[in-house]
């Protein structure tokens, strides 16, 4: 996480837009290393569905899994700063 947050979305904060950004950004990278055959993990915070929709219409039904973690915004953005 800290390649995508600390490279690639260096630009971006915590508001839903950056957030909703950071979550298209990611998608696309991990769609890229999909598609050369490796099994790709993301963790993102995404508190928009509709973000995470997006890039799920990316991928076909059975290469996209989501695993949901229930965790305060503040321990997210600590795991950020680090």
């Amino acid at each position: 996480m800290a390649t995508i947050c600390h490279g690639l979305c260096v630009d971006l904060g915590f508001s839903i837009e950056d957030r909703n950004k950071n979550v298209r950004r990611a998608g696309e990278v991990a769609k890229l290393f999909f598609l050369q055959g490796a099994i790709v993990l993301v963790a993102l915070v995404s508190p928009m569905r509709e973000a995470l929709a997006k890039v799920r219409k990316t991928f076909f039904d059975d290469d996209f899994w989501e695993a949901y973690c229930e965790c305060p915004s503040s321990i997210c953005q600590q795991q950020n700063e680090q």
